[in-house]
């Protein structure tokens, strides 16, 4: 008949949120508790006696079995973050605790695990690692992401060869709408600008707001002439758009083109060329 104690632990158990479970050392589930029931949608029949590797990604498979033989070898591991398979085949991120179960004569029979689902914090941190990237009133990346990238990119076109351009695009009259019309006409005119550039650029462009009124982008496999047919388009588009009341103000935007795609490339220097470029496109309207 169980003692007191162990019928209070097993209380614990199946009363726990977290999974639990035990296997013996050849990996052969023997115990699960309603937590990992819930968390991986096995009943307790289902489970006991199926291989735990049924729990793992394939792609995970070796590191399971390596976790397996160290704790097999008497050691405790108290927490790793891993991904197990639930039983329609969805993944689950989770943390883990692993820990020998010991025999009468003190010799490793099995393993205990302690499994706690982290998918949502998993996602929330995805979420806030991806609002650090954003700008947020466009919702497009901003500079320090915008310059990661295109570090990434010329590191790419040296070791490829592809070429590719920065845009860089200023509006031309800005000041005067956020003075004549205040500055939410001005915040509204800047999403209407990122709306143009996510529309007529590509999936696989970089776009980012990169000062108050001034955006970039990068471009990949386009050479220098494909360049600037690409930002005379963009011109022409964001000039039709109206800002203020009643859209009485026309926009426009002067951008610059900067290609990249040789050995000695480098980012400030592009980034450089792309302003000049720019600068000399506002006085080239001007004029």
């Amino acid at each position: 008949m169980p003692s007191t104690e162990d019928q209070r632990f097993r209380s614990i158990v199946e009363a726990a949120t977290d999974a639990i479970l035990s296997t013996s050392l050849d990996g052969v589930i023997e115990s699960w508790n309603p937590g990992a029931a819930k968390l991986f949608g096995y009943s307790a029949e289902e489970a006991v006696g199926m291989h735990f590797l049924r729990l793992v990604p394939r792609d995970f498979r070796d590191q399971a079995l390596r976790l397996l033989r160290r704790v097999a070898g008497g050691e405790q591991i108290d927490s790793v973050e891993a991904q197990r398979l639930g039983r329609e085949g969805n993944v689950v991120d989770i943390a883990l605790g692993l820990s020998p179960m010991r025999g009468p004569d003190g010799a490793v029979i099995g393993m205990a695990a302690v499994v706690r689902d982290i998918s949502s914090a998993k996602q929330l941190e995805e979420q806030l690692r991806e609002l650090a990237l954003r700008d947020p009133l466009t919702g497009l990346y901003n500079r320090r992401q915008f310059e990661t990238e295109l570090v990434r990119q010329l590191a790419l076109a040296r070791r490829s060869g592809r070429p590719g351009v920065v845009l860089m695009i200023d509006l031309d009259n800005f000041k005067i709408v956020n003075d004549t019309f205040g500055h939410e006409a001005g915040d509204e005119l800047l999403r209407g600008v990122a709306a143009v550039l996510v529309q007529r650029l590509r999936t696989s462009d970089l776009i980012a707001r990169v000062g108050g009124d001034e955006f970039a982008a990068i471009l990949i496999d386009v050479d220098e002439d494909q360049g600037y047919a690409v930002a005379r388009g963009l011109e022409e588009r964001i000039r039709a758009l109206r800002a203020g009341n009643g859209g009485t103000i026309a926009t426009a935007a002067s951008i610059g083109v900067a290609a990249f795609g040789t050995p000695d490339d480098r980012p400030a220097d592009v980034i450089r060329g792309a302003d000049q470029a720019m600068y000399a496109r506002k006085r080239e309207k001007v004029g």
